[in-house]
C-alpha cells in the first residue's frame, strides 16, 4: 500500500505503529531524501490482503491524516523485488564485491549483487530457489537492515 501525506517527523516505526491495528505488517518504509528529511510518502506491506483493504477503505481520500493509495506493481516479480533488495551506501573505500558478499551473506542467500565501487554503493537482493517461499527474501533483507 502506498501512503502519502505522511508528516515530516514520522519515520518507518511510526508508520508501522499507525497501521499495525489492521493486521500483520511484513514491511513498512518511509521514503527519505539524501539529507535524511522525509519525502512525505512511504509503503506498507501487509501479510494479508484483507488487512490492506481495510486500511485502504479507512484512509483512502482522507484529507486530515495519511492518505492510503493502492499500490499495484507492474508484475508479481517486481512486487517481490521491492522487498528483497537493499541499497548499501557509504561503504569503506577498500570494499569490493567479495567484502560486501561476505558481510551480507550472513543474513541469507544472495540471489543477485550489483556493486559500483566508483560511486561506493551496492544493491543486494535476497532470494532462494524455492519459488513458493515468498517470505524468505523480505525476511533476509529486513534482518540485514536491522
Amino acid at each position: 500500500m502506498f501512503v502519502r501525506k505522511i508528516p515530516k517527523d514520522v519515520v518507518s516505526d511510526g508508520l508501522e505503529e499507525f497501521f499495525k491495528g489492521f493486521g500483520d505488517i511484513i514491511s513498512c518504509k518511509v521514503s527519505f531524501n539524501e539529507d535524511h528529511s522525509s519525502r512525505g510518502y512511504g509503503f506498507v506491506c501487509f501479510r494479508d490482503p484483507q488487512s490492506a483493504n481495510q486500511a485502504l477503505q479507512k484512509y483512502s481520500g482522507n484529507q486530515d491524516q495519511f492518505i492510503a493509495v493502492k499500490f499495484a506493481p507492474k508484475s508479481k516479480a517486481d512486487f517481490r523485488k521491492v522487498f528483497n533488495n537493499i541499497f548499501v551506501k557509504d561503504m569503506p573505500d577498500n570494499w569490493g564485491e567479495a567484502e560486501i558478499r561476505k558481510a551480507f551473506e550472513a543474513f541469507g542467500q544472495i540471489s543477485s549483487l550489483f556493486v559500483d565501487t566508483q560511486k561506493k554503493h551496492a544493491f543486494v537482493c535476497y532470494g532462494n530457489d524455492n519459488i513458493n517461499d515468498r517470505e524468505y527474501g523480505p525476511k533476509c533483507a529486513a534482518d540485514a537492515c536491522e
